[in-house]
C-alpha cells in the first residue's frame, strides 16, 4: 500500500515526514489487514483501538498516531485504485457520521477522477482526430487540385503510343490542354498508360510506385471522367483529344 499522500492539520512538515517514511517501508497488503478485506467488501469502515486492532498493520499506526480512524476505499469503474484514512487527531472518538462523511468524500473523489479522465481522453481523441484531418485536407489538395503543369513524360521502357487518326495526331497528342484544371499531372500520366492498355503492374513499374497508388488514381480518374470502367475512361480520353480542334 503506496502511500501518495499525508496530511496533518497545522503540521505540514510532520506530515511530509511520515510520508517519506511509507513510502520508503510501505505496507504489504495482506490477510488479516483491515485494507485487504476493504478491497473485498468495498466500504467504508471505522476501526476503533487502533494502538491494539490485530488487524492494524502496526508500523502504520504509530506513525499516524491513531487511536481510532475510518477509511474508505475509492472506487473508480468497480475497481478499487487507492483507499483514504481519516482521523480526528489524538483523543477525539469517531462515530459512523464520520464513517458517512468520509464514504461521501470518497465517492466524490472517484467521480472527480472518472470525469477527467475522460475529458483527458476525449482531448486526445479530439486532437488525433485534427491532425487526421489536417492530413487528409493536405492529400485531397494535392491529388485533386493541383494544377496540371507542361512537361515530358517519365521515360519508361513501355511501348510507343498508338497512332490517333484525325486533328489530335496533327496536334502530336497534346493532352495536357486537353485536361488542364481536371486531372492531376499524376493522374494524366496514368491515363496515358491506360490507353496504351498497360496492366496496373506495369503501370506501377514505369512510374515507380505502388500498385495501390495506382489503383487509387484509377479510381479517382473514373470519377472525374464520369466512367463506369476503365475501357471507358480510355474511350473517353481518345474521344476527348480528336475532338481538339487544330
Amino acid at each position: 500500500m503506496v502511500a501518495e499522500a499525508v496530511h496533518f492539520a497545522g503540521d505540514e512538515l510532520g506530515a511530509q515526514a511520515v510520508l517519506g517514511q511509507l513510502r520508503a517501508n510501505p505496507p504489504r497488503l495482506e490477510h488479516p489487514l483491515i485494507e485487504t478485506e476493504l478491497l473485498r467488501r468495498r466500504r467504508a469502515t471505522i476501526v476503533l483501538d487502533a494502538h491494539v486492532h490485530p488487524r492494524v498493520e502496526r508500523r502504520l499506526a504509530e506513525l499516524m498516531d491513531w487511536q481510532a480512524y475510518a477509511v474508505a476505499p475509492v472506487l473508480v469503474g468497480g475497481r478499487v485504485i487507492g483507499v483514504v484514512h481519516a482521523d480526528r487527531g489524538p483523543g477525539q472518538p469517531l462515530d459512523v457520521l464520520d464513517r458517512d462523511v468520509l464514504w461521501e468524500f470518497t465517492s466524490g473523489l472517484a467521480q472527480a477522477y472518472e470525469s477527467a479522465t475522460l475529458r483527458r481522453a476525449l482531448r486526445r481523441e479530439r486532437e488525433q482526430m485534427r491532425q487526421f484531418l489536417e492530413w487528409l485536407g493536405a492529400r485531397s489538395g494535392e491529388l485533386t487540385d493541383a494544377p496540371v503543369t507542361l512537361g515530358s513524360a517519365p521515360a519508361t521502357s513501355l511501348p510507343p503510343p498508338p497512332t490517333l487518326e484525325g486533328p489530335a495526331a496533327a496536334e502530336g497528342r497534346d493532352d495536357r490542354t486537353v485536361f488542364e484544371g481536371l486531372l492531376t499531372k499524376r493522374e494524366l500520366e496514368v491515363l496515358r498508360l491506360l490507353a496504351d492498355g498497360h496492366t496496373n503492374r506495369a503501370i506501377a513499374d514505369a512510374l515507380v510506385i505502388s500498385g495501390g497508388t495506382v489503383k487509387f488514381h484509377v479510381n479517382s480518374i473514373l470519377r472525374k471522367l464520369h466512367a463506369a470502367n476503365r475501357a471507358e475512361a480510355v474511350s473517353r480520353y481518345l474521344r476527348l483529344l480528336g475532338m481538339r480542334t487544330p
